[in-house]
């Protein structure tokens, strides 16, 4: 097992330094999986992060498919936008990058967008905590910003379905949180009509006040 580590470091040292020569960029984005919400945030915020790093180029390495075919959308009208490329890479270059990244963090020029590769920063143990979401855990503990900034999604009349799919990532997870939101005034409401506010249970809509055990 460790062995095999090792060898997918090995192979992950020879792409990086075989795309490196090819594109010679200063900054480079994985997305290392594909259909994750965060590669949603990760691209909505990512004209702020080039812009605040100074960075006037950027390639963005996916597994992504459908963040690929997006990425111009995100970054229409920006200065920025005809030089960051996207580069689609199958998941298996992908975890060669990462075991090769684990084993020595060698450029300060790639930034993963992945809460738990190359190891678990346990950054989604916070989801819910305090109205913590998926956009403030990419800008908090990927982009590395002092704040969550809200970022206007892109507006898209055209019919590329992996568009389409990719958007609705970013309206799934916003119907998320008003169901969450939804969800937390109903209980609060509950515990109001029957006068349980006390913090050893709770109120379910169907068995009222619950005790925990």
């Amino acid at each position: 097992m460790l062995l095999a580590s090792y060898w997918k470091a090995f192979q992950g040292f020879i792409l990086w330094n075989k795309i490196d020569r090819k594109y010679h960029a200063p900054f480079y984005l994985l997305l290392p999986k594909e259909k994750e919400v965060s590669n949603y945030y990760a691209l909505l915020h990512l004209k702020r992060f080039l812009q605040v790093r100074g960075f006037g180029e950027a390639v963005v390495l996916t597994c992504d498919r459908e963040a690929a075919a997006s990425l111009e959308l995100f970054l229409e009208g920006q200065s920025v936008g005809d030089m960051v490329k996207a580069v689609c890479i199958c998941r298996k270059d992908a975890v060669k990058l990462l075991k090769y990244y684990a084993l020595n963090e060698f450029t300060s020029r790639l930034t993963v967008v992945s809460f738990t590769e190359p190891y678990d920063t346990h950054a989604q143990n916070l989801l819910g905590v305090h109205g913590v979401d998926w956009e403030e855990l990419v800008c908090l503990d990927i982009y590395r910003f002092s704040e969550k900034v809200e970022t206007v999604p892109p507006k898209y009349m055209g019919t590329e379905e992996k568009v389409n799919a990719f958007l609705r990532r970013g309206m799934w997870d916003g119907w998320d949180k008003k169901r969450a939101e939804a969800s937390e005034k109903a209980v609060q409401a509950g515990r109001e009509r029957t006068g349980c506010n006390r913090e050893d249970g709770a109120y379910t809509e169907h068995y009222g006040y619950v005790k925990r055990p």
